[in-house]
């Protein structure tokens, strides 16, 4: 069951529609409502009827207290309106007699148990309502909010989100929806997976502009109203800002060459990786490397999330196609509020499904690979090609002849059978970015394969596989960067046999030729200028050689350099 977590709303409408709007196409089953629903700003009457005809938990916060004792009480009123605005007046003026005493009679807190999962709702904390536990918070301070039979606490109050563990307890402070205190026109929300036992923070962005209208109109004294609205966004907002960037998979060789690139543009930023395992040259590259889980084991968001936490990265890089499979899947596209850079949902679903790659390209009139699943039967000619339905690249391929049917014919669903492309001379590795407006990049690299990587290539100007990547560009309404690979056919021209929906492995010669799609994917997300593409001329070449690591006892690191010879120790 997936379960949003709300507090701190306080009649910002406009943001709780953002939210809901999110909550509708991830398809989240309940609500739980931690409080604040009214004061500050002006529409809990709208608050309280978008609200209504969801599965839902409610709790009250301490500005429904607030609301009890402005109802009869003149003196106190004009004192919370002094102090707060006209928010309270508001609840008091357009909410009937039966929505107040519904809002004013909610619980403090509330106990749930749901898919086996105890859950505690609180506002402030569990003994007070109005205790601000912020994410600086004495850990002491942490721990006894966890001091409850509860699997998760979840609290609000302070407008400032965080996510703090204690053995198998998670204390959550879900932020403010309509008043983040840390960034204006971010609405901050909770999603708890209770099959996963897994709680991220989401955040969903929302235009302050009509709501700043409203307090110049109704309480222009209140500098403060608008002052938290148009709070800066610390965070990078695009690369040359960048400070932490996570990359996983950190032991693969395409994390590895993103990594270089990244400390060779920008060298005070911080590079965290990790990995399912630490016997990897990646400890000679990341500032930091780390052991997770596999991305199917239950533990792998924990600890994800913690290193987030941690080290509080700008973005966060997922490179594992497992991972990658893993996010989409769940419609994960943030951690703790960081959000992971990776293509659009349709590039990823036609790119992932080699059977559904081929299928993509008939149904848009594109030339194609004709493409049969080994378990329906004998393909349609031989030599063909027998690969894995998902991911791999061009690893893990075999060349089958008629004589060798029998001995794959029982390989499984997940295999299949696809035509064998020809000539294999004409085998192209192509970078395809295409940026939210729309602007599409290319570069074509003729190459040859070596144990499964591209050993060597050319870079070449094509047209007609550059007017192919564009139309493939288009109709999968790109966003972000991915690897097409195909080969230049003498009967059918230019036929894709492979969409790779993640950086590539030459990603590194590509970034040297030019085509920077790591850095322009960034700063598209960020919505800043991509910055010039000028590839260097045709017939520039790319070898791929090996480079060697040791690691002494004493944690010394040596290097060799490959064209000096030369041993280097740090």
């Amino acid at each position: 069951m997936k379960i949003a977590i709300l507090s701190d709303i306080h009649g910002n409408d406009t943001a709780l529609k953002a939210i809901l709007m999110e909550i509708d196409k991830l398809g989240v089953d309940k609500i739980l409502f931690l409080g604040d629903y009214v004061g500050y700003y002006y529409s809990p009457d709208i608050i309280y009827n978008l609200i209504k005809d969801y599965d839902k938990e409610l709790i009250k916060g301490n500005h429904e207290l607030l609301l009890e004792q402005a109802i009869d009480n003149h003196e106190r009123a004009l004192a919370i309106q002094k102090k707060y605005g006209s928010g309270i007046e508001y609840a008091k003026k357009t909410l009937s007699a039966e929505q107040i005493n519904y809002l004013i009679k909610l619980p403090e807190k509330k106990e749930l148990k749901i898919d086996g999962l105890k859950i505690l709702m609180c506002h402030g904390s569990p003994w007070y309502v109005a205790e601000y536990i912020y994410p600086d918070a004495l850990e002491a301070r942490k721990q006894q909010c966890l001091e409850t039979d509860a699997d998760f606490v979840f609290i609000g109050h302070a407008h400032r989100s965080f996510i703090y563990e204690q053995g198998n307890k998670v204390l959550v402070n879900v932020g403010s929806v309509g008043q983040n205190r840390s960034v204006g026109g971010i609405a901050s929300w909770g999603l708890l997976d209770t099959e996963k036992k897994i709680c991220v923070i989401k955040e969903s962005c929302y235009d302050i502009e009509p709501l700043i209208r409203q307090i110049n109109e109704i309480d222009p004294d209140q500098k403060y109203l608008t002052n938290v609205l148009r709070r800066e966004n610390k965070r990078a907002n695009s690369m040359n800002e960048l400070k932490t960037i996570l990359i996983t998979r950190c032991a693969g060789d395409i994390s590895q060459s993103i990594a270089k690139i990244l400390k060779m543009e920008y060298q005070d930023i911080k590079i965290i990786g990790c990995d399912t395992h630490d016997k990897h040259a990646g400890h000679f590259i990341f500032d930091n490397c780390y052991v997770v889980p596999d991305a199917q084991a239950k533990d792998y968001m924990k600890a994800v999330e913690k290193l987030v936490n941690q080290y509080k990265p700008d973005v966060i890089i997922p490179m594992s196609e497992a991972e990658l499979r893993f996010f989409y899947k769940n419609k994960i596209f943030e951690i703790s509020g960081v959000h992971l850079i990776m293509p659009n949902s349709e590039s990823f679903r036609v790119g992932d499904d080699k059977s559904l790659t081929q299928e993509f390209l008939k149904k848009n009139d594109l030339p194609h690979a004709w493409t049969i699943k080994v378990s329906d039967g004998r393909p349609q000619e031989f030599p063909c090609i027998l690969k894995d339905v998902s991911g791999r690249g061009s690893k893990q391929i075999e060349i089958i002849r008629e004589a060798d049917f029998d001995k794959y014919k029982d390989s499984g669903s997940q295999f299949i059978f696809q035509e064998y492309l020809l000539p294999d001379n004409e085998e192209y590795t192509c970078g395809l970015f295409r940026s939210k407006t729309g602007e599409i990049r290319t570069m074509i690299i003729n190459r040859e394969l070596s144990y499964g990587y591209t050993g060597y290539g050319e870079l070449v100007n094509n047209k007609l596989i550059s007017d192919l990547l564009k139309l493939i560009a288009e109709k999968l309404d790109l966003v972000g960067s991915i690897n097409v690979q195909l080969r230049l056919t003498n009967k059918k021209g230019p036929v894709v046999f492979e969409i790779n929906p993640r950086f590539s492995s030459t990603v590194f010669f590509r970034h040297v030729l030019g085509f920077k799609d790591v850095i322009w994917t960034i700063n598209d997300f960020f919505g800043k200028p991509l910055g010039e593409y000028n590839p260097v001329e045709p017939g520039a070449k790319i070898y791929k050689g090996w480079q060697e690591y040791i690691l002494y006892a004493d944690g010394k690191k040596s290097t060799i350099d490959n064209t000096e010879f030369k041993m280097s120790v740090s």
